[in-house]
C-alpha cells in the first residue's frame, strides 16, 4: 500500500522541499490531467483485484465493486484522490482510497468471500479547491446538491488554466473523459454503508498518544463568498476621509469574524482573498474573500453568521460607504454517524491496537462521509498526522500508522458485513458476540498473513504460535485450532474461493469515452511541438499520418468493400461529369498529387507559411506601437491616425491570410463576423467570406485514396468535377454511390488543411502570446483558444457525423417539425458521404417564390429551430450561415413532419456546442428582461444576468447589450449616454425597436462613432471579448448569424417577430427550470414554507403564460401585417408597371434584395479602393 500510494503521487508531485525522494507536495486538482491519470490507475488496479463492476456516474464518482455471496448494496470504503493546490500533501484523502484498495488486495489474496458486495469509491472534488464546493459529488449523490448546479460550478480563476475563461465541472468531466453514464443518485447506486480512513484530526491523536480515532460525527459549517466594493483611487492623492478602501473593510471584517466566532466557541477562517486592481499605488476597489464558519451545533453556526453579518454591514458602510454582498457556497449540517458502524470500528481498533490506544473524536473538517451518512450508515477512522499538519506539502503519516489504519478499516468493514448478514452483533467489548451461526463474523486479525509489513501489523495479525490453520482445501470452514485458543469465542475462517478466471475487457475503463475529449487531448499534445522543430515535426507527422487507420463514427455504418469486390468494381464504368481529362492523364495527376502530399517539402512550406503570417503580425505590432506612442494636436487627428493604422494592419493580415489559405481563411472569416471590432478590420476581411479556392479533383482523389483505401471509381459510379460548395476546410461534390445508386453529397477535406494545421495553430498561439506581451491591453487570447478548441473537431468529419446524429435525435421527439438532418451513410476523418439534398439557400427568394414558399414563414421557422436548439436542447449549431441551411419543398418527400410546405435542412454539423442548463436559463432570463419595459427593477435584472452569463460588470454592460441584441442599446443601458441614435430617446425594450433584428445604417454609424470617440472603449471591447466565457462567444456568434439570415429574407412580418419567437422559447426554458427548482424546494420545505413555495409557483406560471401564451396574440397580429404588406407591395408594383411579373417580383422581396446587393457591392468597392489608396500612400 505504501509503495502504491507514493507511486500514484507521481501524478501531481510538486518541487521537493527536502532531500528525500518522497519529500514533495502534491497539486492534483480535481478533474485536471493528473487526476485523470490517477483515476485510470484506480480502475485498473481495482479491476485486477477482483472488482467485476465499475460504475462511473455523471459527476465522475467511481464505484469499484467486488461481488459478495448475496446481492445488495455494497459496503463502501471511500475517499478522494484530489488534493489542495497549496501544494497539498500525499496523505489527505489519498490514503483513504489506497487503504480501500489494499483491503481488496488482502481479501483477494486470502480468498475472502463477504456476505454482501464490497466497494471502494473515489469521490469527485472533495477538496472544493479548483471548483469551489467541497464534498461536491458526494453531495450530488446524496441529493443535497443538484446535478445541474454542480455541473455549472466554474473553476476558481486563480486555479484555472485560463483565468479569463474558467471552465465548468461538466466541461472538464467531458474533457478528461469521466462524464459517466450512470445517474449520480443514491437510489441509482445505493450503498449499504460507508467507511472512510483519514488523517485530518489535527494534533489530537499525536498529543494523546493514540493510534486510532473513532469518529462519532462532525462539525456543521457554512462557506460564504463575500464581495466588497469600494472606489479605486490614487493612494497619494486621496485622504483617508475620502477613501472607500475595500481591502481595509475586508481586513476589519476578517478580524471581527474571528472574534465573533470565538465568543460562541466556534471557528471562522478566511482562506481565499483576491483584490482589484492589484496596483501598489491604487486603493483597492474590489475584494472577494471567503468565510468558513464551523461549530458542532448548526444552530450556533447560524448565530455566528448572524453576528458577523450585523457587524460586517456596519464596517463596510463606515469605510467610505463600501458595498458588501454575501453568497452562500456550502451549508453542511453537523453529521451524526451510525452506532453500528461506530461499534464495528471500535471493535476492530480494540483488536488491532488494544482499548487504550484508540479514542473517540469529532471531525472538524468536512468529508464525503458527511454526505454519505445522510443516505446510508457511515462513520470515519482517523490516524495520526505528524504535528497535526494537513493541507500542506509536509503532512506525514508514518508507514506503521498507515498500515494500522488500513487494518482497522478492513476489520470494521468485515465486521459490519457480518452484522448486515445477521452472522454477528456488537457487544461493545471489542469482540463480536455469536448467534450460534455456523459462520461466525470474520475478524481481521486472522485474515491478513501478508498485508502490512510493519512491526505493529505483524504483531497484531501474525499469531503464528497459535497454530491456527488456513481455510480447508474443499472450501468449507477451517478445522478448529490445534492449540488452545485463549480468546472467549470460537474462530471461523471464510470459505476458500476458486481463483477467478482472467477477464478480458475490450472496452475502456470509462464507459463510452467522448471522442470529442480525445480529439482535444490529441490536438493539444501535437500543438506543443514548437516552430523551431518544424522539420522533425514533418518527419514524425508523415510517419504518423501514413499509419492512421480507418475509423468510423460510433453507431454509423461504414460501407465496406472486400478486396475481391474491388476488382469487379474497377471494371465497371465510371463517369466524371464536367471533367475534360483523359483517364490516363487523371491517373498521372493523382500519382503526382500523392507524391506531393508526402514529399519532403513540408518543412520548407511550413516555415514559409509561418514566416508570412509572423511578418504581417510583426509589422502590425510595430505600426500600432508607433501610432499609439505618437503625440497628436487633437483627438480628431488621433482618431484618424488610428483608423489609418487599422486599415494598414488589416490589409497586411488579409494578404497573409489569402496567401496561406486553409485555417487562416477560417480565422479571417471569424474576424469579419465580430461586429464589435473596428469596421476597418471587419470590412477588410469580408472578401474572405466567399474567397475559397477549390482543390483540383486529382489532388482530392489522392487524399481520398490514402484516407479510405478506395478509388473514386470503386466508391462512385459518377461524380461531378465541379464542386457544389467550397469552404475554407473542405469542398463538396455530388456523386452517385456505386453500390446503392444513392445520390450523395461527398465532403472532402482540402489536403493542405490538415497537413499544415498543427504548425499553423502553433504559429497563431505564439503570435497571440507575443502580441499580448508587447501590448498587454490588446488581448486576443480568446481568438487563439477558439481555434485551438474547435479546429481539431471541425477537421474530423467523424465528429461532425456524431453531431448530426445527436441533432437528429434532439428533433426526433417532435411530432411536427420542419427540421431535416441529412443521413450519413459512411464517414472517415477527412471524407464523408451525406444524403444529397436538392434545395436552395434561404436567401434565394426566386426559388422560394417559384415553389410558393412564404419567406416570412421561413424566417420564423429558422428563429424557432435555433431557439429550440439553444434554450431547450442545450446543444446548438454554432455556424448557421446561409450556406449551411437549405430550404426544400416538403410535398415531394414522404414522411415529412413539416407543418408547412417546406423543410429546413441543416448542413455542416462540424461546429456544435453544449450549453449547460444554468447558463442557458440565465441567458433566457436575460433576454426576457430585455423584452420587458425598462424600470429600475428590470435594469437591475439585466445587469444581474449579464454578470452571470458573461462575467462582466456594469462598466462593460452597454457593450455586451449591443453585442447580444445587435442594437445600439436600450433605455438605461448607458447612464453616461442616455440618448440613442441621432439624439433620440432609447427604446424601453427590444419589442419597442423600430427596425427589429436588422440594425439600421444610422445605428451602425452610431455604434462605430461611439467606439472610435469614447476614450478607451476599443480596449474595453477587447476586455469584453477576453472576459466573456467561450460558450457565450459562440452564442453571440449564433445570434449574429441568425439575425443575418432573417435580414437576408427581407421579411414583411414586422421588426419584432423574431424576438417574439425567441421570447416564447426563453419563457419555456425558464418555466422548465423553475419547475425543477420549485419541486426540490417543495420536497425539502417545512409546512410553514409551503405557502411561499406555492406563491412562487403561481408567480412563475403567470410569467410563463404572459410570455409563452400571451405573445401568441402578437404573432397573429404580425401574420396579418405580413400579408397586408405583401398585398400592398404587389398592388403598388402592379399599378406602377402594369405587369404581373413585376408585381410578383416586388411581393417576393426580390426588388429589395437587388437594391441591398447593389449597396453591399458598392460598399465593398469603396473599401477596396480605400485600402489600395492607403497602401499606395
Amino acid at each position: 500500500m505504501h509503495d502504491s500510494l507514493h507511486h500514484t503521487c507521481q501524478w501531481g508531485a510538486t518541487a521537493p522541499f527536502g532531500a528525500g525522494p518522497l519529500e514533495t507536495g502534491m497539486r492534483r486538482l480535481s478533474l485536471d490531467d493528473n487526476d485523470a491519470k490517477a483515476r485510470q490507475w484506480f480502475v485498473d488496479e481495482t479491476r485486477a483485484l477482483g472488482c467485476t463492476e465499475h460504475i462511473v456516474d455523471e459527476l465522475g464518482n467511481t464505484f469499484a465493486i467486488r461481488p459478495g455471496r448475496h446481492s445488495g448494496p455494497p459496503t463502501a470504503m471511500g475517499s478522494h484522490l484530489d488534493t489542495q493546490p497549496g501544494p497539498g500533501g500525499r496523505y489527505d484523502g489519498i490514503l483513504g482510497v489506497h487503504a480501500g484498495v489494499e483491503a481488496l488486495r488482502v481479501m483477494k489474496e486470502n480468498n475472502v468471500e463477504t456476505h454482501y458486495p464490497v466497494c471502494v469509491v473515489n469521490w469527485t472534488n472533495e477538496e472544493g479547491a479548483r471548483f469551489p464546493y467541497s464534498v461536491m459529488a458526494s453531495s450530488v449523490w446524496a441529493g443535497l446538491l443538484g446535478k445541474e448546479e454542480a455541473w455549472a460550478i466554474r473553476e476558481v480563476p486563480s486555479l484555472a488554466t485560463d483565468p479569463s475563461s474558467p471552465k465548468t465541472v461538466k466541461q472538464e468531466l467531458k474533457r478528461i473523459g469521466w462524464l459517466g453514464p450512470a445517474k449520480c443518485d443514491y437510489r441509482e447506486v445505493p450503498l449499504g454503508a460507508h467507511f472512510e480512513l483519514h488523517i485530518e484530526q489535527g494534533p489530537v491523536l499525536e498529543r494523546e498518544g493514540k493510534k486510532i480515532g473513532v469518529v462519532l460525527g462532525g462539525q456543521a459549517y457554512r462557506w460564504f463568498t463575500l464581495e466588497i466594493g469600494g472606489q479605486e483611487a490614487h493612494t497619494g492623492a486621496t485622504p483617508y476621509a475620502n477613501r472607500a478602501d475595500a481591502l481595509q473593510a475586508a481586513a476589519r471584517i476578517i478580524v471581527m469574524s474571528k472574534a465573533k466566532a470565538g465568543e460562541h466557541q466556534g471557528l471562522c477562517s478566511t482562506g481565499v482573498l483576491s483584490l482589484q486592481p492589484g496596483s501598489t499605488n491604487t486603493i483597492p476597489g474590489k475584494v472577494v474573500m471567503s468565510l468558513d464558519i464551523r461549530h458542532q451545533d448548526e444552530a450556533v453556526v447560524g448565530a455566528i453568521e448572524e453576528a458577523i453579518r450585523n457587524e460586517a454591514d456596519a464596517i463596510a458602510e463606515s469605510e467610505g460607504g463600501c458595498t458588501l454582498s454575501w453568497r452562500l457556497d456550502s451549508d453542511s449540517k453537523a453529521p451524526k454517524f451510525d452506532a453500528a458502524c461506530i461499534q464495528a470500528v471500535k471493535d476492530s481498533a480494540t483488536e488491532a491496537v488494544g482499548r487504550d490506544k484508540w479514542m473517540e473524536l469529532r471531525s472538524g473538517a468536512g468529508h464525503d462521509t458527511f454526505a454519505a451518512s445522510t443516505r446510508c450508515p457511515a462513520t470515519m477512522i482517523f490516524v495520526p498526522s505528524k504535528g497535526g499538519i494537513s493541507h500542506n506539502e509536509k503532512e506525514y503519516t508514518s508507514k506503521e500508522d498507515c498500515a494500522i489504519g488500513a487494518q482497522v478499516l478492513l476489520g470494521a468493514v468485515l465486521r459490519y458485513d457480518a452484522h448486515r448478514a445477521g452472522a454477528g452483533s456488537f457487544s461493545g467489548s471489542g469482540r463480536p458476540s455469536t448467534k450460534g451461526s455456523a459462520r461466525q463474523m470474520h475478524t481481521w486479525a486472522s485474515i491478513g498473513r501478508r498485508a502490512f509489513s510493519t512491526s505493529a501489523a505483524s504483531r497484531l495479525q501474525g499469531r503464528e504460535g497459535t497454530g491456527q490453520q488456513g481455510p480447508s482445501a474443499n472450501g468449507g470452514d477451517a478445522a478448529p485450532p490445534k492449540q488452545k485458543d485463549t480468546r472467549p469465542f470460537a474462530k471461523r475462517y471464510p470459505p476458500v474461493l476458486k481463483q477467478p478466471e482472467a477477464k478480458v475487457f475490450d472496452q475502456p475503463a470509462v464507459a463510452n469515452p467522448l471522442e470529442t475529449a480525445e480529439a482535444h487531448i490529441r490536438f493539444r499534445k501535437q500543438s506543443k511541438i514548437g516552430l523551431g522543430i518544424a522539420l522533425g515535426l514533418a518527419v514524425v507527422g508523415g510517419i504518423a499520418y501514413l499509419s492512421i487507420g480507418v475509423a468510423h463514427a460510433e453507431e454509423l455504418p461504414l460501407v465496406g468493400r472486400e478486396a475481391e469486390q474491388r476488382k469487379l468494381l474497377e471494371a465497371k464504368p465510371f463517369n466524371v461529369k464536367g471533367l475534360e481529362l483523359a483517364h490516363e492523364e487523371m491517373e498521372k495527376r493523382i500519382n503526382e498529387a500523392q507524391k506531393g502530399q508526402g514529399n519532403g517539402s513540408y518543412a520548407v512550406l511550413a516555415v514559409k507559411r509561418s514566416t508570412t503570417i509572423a511578418k504581417a503580425v510583426a509589422l502590425c505590432v510595430w505600426d500600432y506601437r508607433k501610432t499609439l506612442n505618437q503625440k497628436y494636436a487633437d483627438s480628431k487627428e488621433e482618431q484618424e491616425a488610428l483608423r489609418q493604422c487599422h486599415l494598414r494592419s488589416a490589409h497586411r493580415v488579409l494578404k497573409a491570410l489569402q496567401e496561406n489559405g486553409g485555417l487562416y481563411i477560417k480565422l479571417g472569416q471569424h474576424i469579419s463576423s465580430v461586429i464589435l471590432l473596428p469596421e476597418e478590420w471587419t470590412n477588410t476581411m469580408k472578401p474572405l467570406q466567399d474567397q475559397n479556392t477549390p482543390t483540383p479533383l486529382p489532388e482530392l482523389e489522392a487524399m481520398f485514396r490514402s484516407e479510405t483505401g478506395w478509388t473514386f471509381a470503386e466508391a462512385f459510379s459518377e461524380i461531378d468535377a465541379k464542386p457544389i460548395g467550397v469552404a475554407s476546410l473542405a469542398q463538396v461534390h455530388r456523386a452517385i454511390d456505386r453500390k446503392t445508386g444513392q445520390a450523395l453529397a461527398v465532403k472532402l477535406m482540402h489536403p493542405e488543411v490538415e497537413r499544415f494545421s498543427h504548425v499553423d495553430m502553433q504559429t497563431v498561439n505564439v503570435l497571440v502570446k507575443w502580441v499580448k506581451k508587447v501590448f498587454p491591453q490588446f488581448e486576443f487570447t480568446w481568438l487563439a483558444e477558439e481555434m485551438n478548441d474547435n479546429m481539431p473537431l471541425e477537421m474530423d468529419f467523424r465528429h461532425e457525423a456524431q453531431n448530426a446524429q445527436r441533432a437528429d435525435k434532439d428533433f426526433a421527439h417532435y411530432r411536427k417539425t420542419s427540421v431535416y438532418i441529412p443521413k450519413v451513410p459512411w464517414v472517415f476523418k477527412r471524407a464523408m458521404a451525406m444524403e444529397f439534398i436538392d434545395g436552395r439557400r434561404p436567401d434565394d427568394l426566386a426559388y422560394l417564390a417559384e415553389h410558393d414558399i412564404d419567406r416570412n414563414r421561413v424566417s420564423q421557422e429558422l428563429s424557432r429551430v435555433f431557439a429550440q436548439m439553444l434554450y431547450l436542447h442545450g446543444f446548438f449549431h454554432a455556424d448557421p450561415h446561409g450556406g449551411n441551411v437549405l430550404i426544400r419543398p416538403s410535398k415531394d418527400h414522404k414522411g415529412s413532419r413539416s407543418p408547412y410546405n417546406f423543410e429546413v435542412v441543416l448542413l455542416d454539423h462540424g461546429l456544435y456546442f453544449d450549453i449547460d442548463q444554468e447558463l442557458r436559463t440565465n441567458y433566457a432570463r436575460f433576454w426576457l428582461s430585455l423584452m420587458s419595459r425598462s424600470t429600475p427593477k428590470v435594469s437591475a435584472e439585466r445587469r444581474k444576468y449579464a454578470k452571470l452569463v458573461a462575467n462582466i460588470d456594469d462598466d462593460l454592460y452597454p457593450i455586451l447589450e449591443s453585442a447580444i441584441t445587435g442594437r445600439s442599446g436600450l433605455e438605461g443601458s448607458d447612464p453616461a449616454n442616455p440618448n440613442g441614435v441621432q439624439g433620440k430617446a432609447r427604446a424601453s425594450s427590444i419589442l419597442d425597436m423600430e427596425t427589429g433584428s436588422e440594425m439600421s445604417d444610422d445605428e451602425q454609424n452610431h455604434i462605430r462613432k461611439t467606439v472610435m470617440e469614447k476614450e478607451g472603449l476599443f480596449l474595453s471591447i477587447l476586455d469584453l471579448l477576453r472576459r466573456v466565457p467561450r460558450r457565450m462567444l459562440m452564442v453571440l456568434k449564433l445570434n449574429d448569424l441568425s439575425r443575418s439570415l432573417d435580414a437576408s429574407l427581407h421579411t414583411t412580418h414586422g421588426p419584432t417577430r423574431p424576438f417574439i419567437i425567441l421570447a416564447r422559447y426563453c419563457a419555456l426554458a425558464v418555466w422548465n427550470d423553475d419547475q425543477q427548482r420549485l419541486s426540490r424546494r417543495w420536497k425539502d420545505a417545512r409546512w410553514t414554507e409551503t405557502f411561499s413555495v406555492l406563491g412562487d409557483y403561481v408567480a412563475s406560471f403567470y410569467r410563463y403564460l404572459w410570455f409563452y401564451r400571451g405573445l401568441s396574440f402578437f404573432e397573429a397580429v404580425s401574420d396579418v401585417r405580413a400579408r397586408a404588406r405583401k398585398i400592398f407591395s404587389f398592388s403598388r408594383a402592379f399599378a406602377g408597371a402594369m405587369s404581373l411579373a413585376e408585381a410578383r417580383r416586388a411581393s417576393s422581396g426580390l426588388g429589395e434584395q437587388a437594391v441591398r446587393k447593389m449597396k453591399e457591392d458598392e460598399d465593398q468597392r469603396r473599401a477596396r479602393e480605400e485600402v489600395e489608396r492607403d497602401e499606395q500612400e
